[in-house]
């Protein structure tokens, strides 16, 4: 919800960087709030494609690609884990 205690970091241009909750990644990848429930049309081709986490070089020259393996939550729901692998070299886009 974009609020102060949210900022992580600030971009190189003094941009701010928000921590985003699980609620709001999903409706920025297009799911829809129906009473009491989030979710996606079964037939969203979203559904079907494999995410990549983009981790920064640091160093400006390009990105980490990596693809989630693994997800889990403590029973509390108080955290969700997402475990990573790089993509393969011989699937890594050129650019």
């Amino acid at each position: 919800m974009d609020k102060e205690n949210d900022i992580i970091s600030y971009d190189f241009q003094g941009w701010p960087n928000y921590k985003r909750n699980l609620r709001e990644i999903l409706v920025q990848l297009g799911a829809v709030t129906k009473g009491k429930f989030i979710g996606f049309n079964i037939k969203d081709p979203i559904l079907d494609v494999y995410p990549i986490v983009l981790e920064d070089d640091g160093m400006a020259y390009g990105v980490n690609p990596k693809y989630i393996i693994d997800a889990d939550a403590f029973e509390d729901k108080s955290c969700v884990n997402m475990f990573v692998e790089p993509v393969p070299k011989n699937e890594a886009k050129n650019d």
